[in-house]
């Protein structure tokens, strides 16, 4: 049991180590790597406990089955939060850069300024034209007022 035990372990570090060296310096994925190997090991850790308890005691094996399985949905639930929050973080990033590097671009910015300050002229322009259509109205509805009182 020590044995294949030790050969886990060995093979899991070197696991580790290969991902770690991978990744750069991102400082996230490799925290991922780190749980990903803490799994596989607590893993081992399962198994070796539950073959011992079955040559030892059956009864207490359903328990521990379901203790198993409880960390085991644990460990799946943290790797999948984890995960996400890594995706959330990489996402956060790249739109700050983004937001720097157009913030840096100041024919871009001029742009955007132009752009907007035409956008307020049409704006400007249409509620000049709707106020007046609505003065108009007012006027046509004074006159239509009228012609039905002189009808009447």
């Amino acid at each position: 049991m020590a044995a294949e035990f030790d050969a886990h372990l060995k093979n899991c570090l070197l696991q580790l180590s290969t991902n770690v060296a991978s990744e750069g310096n991102n400082i996230h994925l490799k925290n991922s790597a780190i749980i990903e190997t803490k799994t596989k090991l607590l893993e081992i850790c399962w198994e070796k406990a539950l073959e011992y308890l079955l040559n030892n005691s059956t009864e207490i094996k359903p328990v521990f089955d379901k203790i198993r399985k409880f960390e085991a949905s644990v460990q799946a639930d943290s790797a999948r939060v984890y995960g996400a929050l890594i995706k959330t973080t990489e996402q956060i990033r790249e739109t700050k850069q983004e937001m720097e590097n157009s913030m840096t671009q100041p024919e871009e910015v001029q742009h955007i300024k132009a752009k907007l300050e035409e956008n307020k002229t049409e704006t400007q322009q249409v509620l000049e034209i709707a106020e007046g259509l609505e003065k108009d109205l007012d006027l046509k509805k004074a006159e239509l007022a009228k012609t039905k009182e002189i009808h009447e």
